[in-house]
């Protein structure tokens, strides 16, 4: 029997009922080409089934169904009886069952690279990665390449990926990040067929040296006041949304993440419930650590979501909706052009916010360690890209242990140091 995978939005009755209900089913990678499919209604309890991949960006959708051809629910308000009604790992199990005698005809085809990224944006979502990853190398993927097979590619067949990325006039970053998302794409189809060797793209797509310096652009407190005061200008929406980025350090998307329920305002110690970003690797497990904010803050956030129940967005746009990846970009650039047109020019946007607060708790002294884990990164990271604030801060705390050599009034040295003869 194949093991059986968790998952934090699925697995447990009560995390199912967190989710909104839509027509649009929740997917969990059982296996390669293999999902569980989970569909949550309005009214009642959910039902299971099962995705199937069939190549050519092409899927099967089945409900798991009895015997008799009954669609099989979810044991969202009734216990499990392994026939009916199934738990997450039974409908795993026997979705896992129905994909070992499902019989796909494109089963020996060979993948093309086109092929082989919408699969492994496929697998970004079943892991709850980003997916946009995928769409940077689907952008710049020229169509020669896209329709060549992996299992036949050559060095060679690389010349056109390269030169489409040094005519797009990327930055050396982020043609990195782009290189390093289409090598995942192509390890991935390499991965699941045993008739891909060789991996030519390893040879052949190289990272450019120097590009990991971040250019974290730190502004002072009062900047950092007066660019949210900006953004309450441009909307009330997007002034809040700010200022609990500059509040709490945390990346765009977190905030986004954030509902009702994750503020904490009942206690002398007010805090935000923040979830993490899914960055990294393997599979992204949502988190949520506490990270301190003030008592007003705290309120004013229960205030401005007075009417909503738990799991709906605590933060959402001028309109109502949930803010998306990249929505605030232009709302927090006009902000800041209204009140200062050369910040854009510099380079300010939502991510500066971010940075002032890691700079600004690391040179008042906050614990690294502290730092990374409200933070949501690592004390390396911290470390790779904040190490001009820590070695600040270690040469202040340094300076205060310093002991004073100066010679007293009388020319003798201080306490009971004895001049050498």
């Amino acid at each position: 029997m194949p093991r059986i995978v968790r998952d934090a939005n699925l697995e447990t009755r009560t995390a199912r009922a967190r989710l909104k209900a839509r027509k649009k089913e929740y997917i969990r990678l059982i296996e390669p080409g293999l999902h569980l499919a989970y569909r949550k209604v309005k009214n009642g309890p959910g039902t299971w089934a099962v995705r199937r991949y069939l190549g050519a960006q092409r899927y099967s959708l089945e409900n798991l169904r009895t015997r008799d051809g009954t669609i099989i629910l979810a044991d969202d308000y009734a216990d499990a009886d392994g026939i009916a009604v199934l738990n997450f790992s039974q409908a795993q199990a026997k979705a896992a069952a129905l994909g070992q005698t499902a019989v796909v005809a494109n089963a020996d085809k060979l993948l093309s690279v086109s092929e082989a990224v919408q699969r492994y944006e496929t697998n970004l979502k079943a892991r709850n990665a980003d997916p946009s990853n995928a769409g940077r190398v689907r952008l710049h993927l020229p169509k020669r390449l896209g329709d060549l097979v992996v299992a036949k590619l050559a060095v060679r067949d690389f010349a056109d990926w390269i030169d489409s990325l040094g005519r797009a006039g990327l930055s050396a970053s982020a043609i990195n990040r782009i290189n390093n998302a289409f090598k995942a794409a192509l390890n991935l189809a390499a991965d699941e067929d045993e008739r891909i060797i060789g991996r030519p793209w390893e040879r052949a797509i190289k990272l450019l040296p120097d590009a990991t310096e971040a250019r974290n652009i730190i502004l002072p407190d009062k900047l950092v006041r007066a660019i949210v005061a900006a953004c309450y200008r441009e909307s009330p929406e997007l002034g809040i949304f700010a200022e609990v980025a500059a509040v709490t350090g945390a990346r765009p998307i977190q905030l986004a993440r954030l509902v009702v329920d994750d503020v904490i305002a009942d206690r002398h110690s007010p805090r935000l419930m923040m979830p993490s970003s899914k960055k990294g690797r393997g599979k992204k497990r949502m988190e949520r650590r506490p990270v301190p904010v003030s008592l007003d803050l705290a309120h004013r956030l229960l205030v401005q979501a007075k009417g909503r129940v738990a799991h709906e967005p605590l933060l959402r746009k001028p309109g109502g909706e949930r803010w998306k990846k990249s929505d605030h970009n232009r709302p927090f650039a006009r902000a800041v052009k209204a009140y200062d047109p050369t910040l854009i020019d510099e380079g300010v946007t939502i991510y500066a916010l971010r940075h002032s607060a890691i700079a600004s708790e690391l040179m008042q002294g906050l614990p690294i360690r502290i730092v990374a884990g409200t933070k949501d990164t690592s004390v390396a990271m911290l470390e790779k890209h904040y190490a001009r604030f820590i070695t600040d801060h270690s040469d202040a705390l340094h300076r205060t242990m310093l002991r004073d050599m100066a010679p007293e009034e009388d020319g003798s040295l201080p306490g009971n140091v004895v001049a050498i003869r």
